[in-house]
């Protein structure tokens, strides 16, 4: 077992569902330790001396100068905690989605926002990578991708699973725009050369992207909890992938 020395110390900031799924995947992982929560708790924390909780980000960083900041916050919230986190220069991880601010472009971000990572569970996918690296060996001009659920958890609100579809979309292919939208609510984007056709469902869990090029194999790539399989030509590999809460508390130790 890893000394508690050894591992990274975080402080967790939020309350509710996504939070303690947080804390519980902490609790089982080897690299990071949970040493203090941020937020005003319930009775049951209340009553709690371990770990320690605080009522301000300040408080928290007094006691723990050194330890990262995990904070899973409604998207409102989250914005303002990420905006918090980018001005010190915290190194961070914040779940996604985040509220949209139309006056936050690049230039307007705080100085530390390099730092603070937001946790878009269809990015931390490897597959992500091993489909970036497949479409940098050919031209490919179209895709279909599918998305049913969140990155985390099956279902979801409308606009949250749209969020992580797109920036999925932004991650591999730069940031789209809307080209037009379809009678069964689909979505057609153009993102530099690629155009997409994304759509998303609010059951179930589960990610599908077909790409097509000229003179190049198609690549497909799917997604369902635990498991994703690529295709391109005559190769095809299914791996296993740890949980959405995993790959997300990664970004702390190893920023993507």
């Amino acid at each position: 077992m890893t000394p508690d020395a050894a591992r990274i110390p975080v402080l967790l900031w939020g309350d509710g569902r996504r939070a303690q799924s947080w804390s519980d995947a902490i609790a089982r992982g080897k690299s990071l330790r949970l040493v203090g929560r941020i937020g005003r708790g319930g009775p049951d924390d209340e009553r709690s001396t371990s770990p320690p909780r605080f009522a301000t980000l300040d408080d928290a960083l007094g006691a723990f100068p050194q330890a990262r900041v995990a904070a899973a916050l409604e998207p409102r919230a989250a914005l303002a905690a990420a905006l918090e986190l980018a001005q010190r220069g915290r190194a961070s991880l914040v779940d996604a989605p985040l509220y949209a601010r139309a006056d936050l472009s690049g230039d307007a971000l705080p100085p530390g926002a390099s730092r603070v990572q937001v946790a878009n569970g269809f990015c931390t996918l490897s597959g992500r990578a091993h489909v970036q690296k497949l479409l940098g060996a050919g031209v490919y001009e179209h895709a279909h991708i599918d998305v049913d659920g969140l990155p985390e958890e099956a279902g979801g609100e409308s606009i949250e699973v749209f969020w992580h579809a797109l920036a999925l979309v932004s991650r591999l292919f730069g940031v789209p725009r809307v080209e037009r939208v379809h009678v069964d609510g689909s979505v057609e984007l153009e993102a530099g050369a690629m155009r997409v056709r994304l759509s998303c469902a609010t059951r179930g869990q589960r990610l599908r992207a077909r790409l097509h090029g000229t003179g190049v194999p198609d690549i497909e790539w799917s997604w369902r909890p635990h498991e994703q399989t690529i295709a391109c030509g005559n190769t095809r590999a299914t791996r296993t992938c740890p949980t959405g809460e995993e790959r997300a508390l990664r970004q702390l130790a190893a920023p993507t």
